[in-house]
């Protein structure tokens, strides 16, 4: 089936509550969100496993004055065991040099390994299943531009960062290896979705042992795929500070319902391993479904929310994912923390502010420095919870 990329052919669809009539803050909190999430869990994303019974972080490697003496570069290799069962997670770690007390981190998974997102050649190189397989080790700094080191340090903020494949591989059949030999029988995360944000859980608690790192502050960002993985571990885990989605497009912060750009035939027939088969059954049936995605941005609430998009990115449909972000925000309102109040359109090329902040950038589906600066002007300007500056 072709994409529908003509806004004409939009179907005509009704989206059900985030805030139903009657609702209160403490039903919100008690029932309907724990509700919400169960949901997710069975039609989308799968339930993310508890903690192993032991997570042993290994100091692999300290560098002070790496990058030019901007930061201090910790590589750590997370052993985690249930049972005989073993697995493992190397995570680079870069700390801001010069900083007046605890600061605030960004953390997230990549693509094509630790070595791909640094300029430094020093580093442990990853190995494992991208996403057009093998990852390549001679790929030394070939995605820096998808975590911006030297901006988001001179911002007083730390970076965080782990190859996904190592979770999971992003491979149809893979979900048996990686961290779900750790969980045998049904404990174990039934989608590459849910082992990607249960890495991500991690790497949280990681970061909140660093005594030069704030564990209030910790946030989580995702790109594409893993834009789709930060969303789920920011929605199940309320320790994440503030959450960032770039680009995350259908089963992220899209609209399903309006069948525009990727649909859900395409995604669970290129994709199964990332969903419950669940999802599957709603192709063609999107209005069917009793969830969508405005509702899982909801779930951040009341923490500070950042959703992003590329203007010529119609596949993960740009508009789909401004109209689930504004249709999400009555929860933050309801709960008392003044957000925007915007229109039907988003600026072509640009976004609202905020809190609960929205950009649209010109150009094609990549995480880019100048969708890091908005990232490090809003998390910058707002504080969890308080919304204020």
């Amino acid at each position: 089936m072709e994409p529908n990329y003509d806004e004409s052919k939009v179907p005509v669809y009704t989206l059900p509550p985030v805030w139903p009539e009657g609702m209160t803050p403490e039903r919100w909190r008690d029932e309907f969100r724990p509700r919400l999430l169960r949901q997710f869990a069975e039609l989308l994303y799968g339930e993310i496993p508890p903690p192993p019974e032991e997570t042993r972080p290994e100091l692999r490697a300290e560098r002070a004055g790496a990058l030019n003496g901007l930061a201090v570069r910790r590589e750590f290799r997370l052993h985690f065991r249930n049972g005989t069962a073993t697995a493992e997670l190397d995570v680079l770690l870069y700390l801001p040099t010069r900083r007046p007390g605890r600061v605030p981190a960004f953390c997230g998974l990549n693509f094509y390994g630790n070595h791909s997102v640094t300029p430094e050649a020093d580093v442990f190189p990853s190995s494992g299943i991208g996403p057009e397989g093998p990852i390549r080790q001679d790929q030394v700094g070939a995605y820096c531009h998808r975590l911006p080191l030297t901006e988001i340090l001179t911002r007083g903020f730390a970076a965080a960062t782990a190859f996904y494949g190592q979770l999971c591989p992003d491979q149809p059949g893979a979900v048996e290896t990686g961290i779900h030999r750790l969980f045998p029988g049904c404990a174990r995360p039934a989608t590459a979705l849910a082992a990607w944000a249960w890495g991500l859980l991690r790497i949280r608690e990681l970061l909140a042992r660093q005594p030069e790192l704030d564990p209030a502050q910790i946030g989580v960002f995702g790109h594409s795929r893993l834009g789709k993985a930060a969303l789920w571990a920011g929605v199940n885990d309320e320790r994440f500070a503030r959450v960032i989605s770039n680009d995350s497009g259908e089963g992220g912060a899209a609209l399903t319902r309006r069948c525009f750009g990727e649909s859900v035939a395409a995604i669970t027939s290129r994709f199964p391993h990332w969903f419950t088969p669940r999802f599957a059954e709603f192709a063609g049936r999107e209005n069917e479904l009793p969830v969508d995605q405005h509702q899982l941005l909801a779930l951040v609430a009341p923490r500070p929310l950042h959703v992003a998009s590329a203007a010529e990115d119609l596949w993960a449909d740009p508009r789909g994912e401004f109209l689930a972000w504004r249709e999400a925000l009555p929860v933050w309102r309801a709960l008392g923390i003044p957000v925007p109040e915007p229109g039907d359109e988003l600026p072509p090329n640009g976004g609202i502010p905020g809190y609960c902040a929205c950009h649209r950038r010109p150009g094609v589906h990549d995480l880019l420095p100048e969708d890091w600066a908005c990232y490090l002007d809003w998390a910058a300007a707002f504080s969890p919870v308080t919304g204020g500056r």
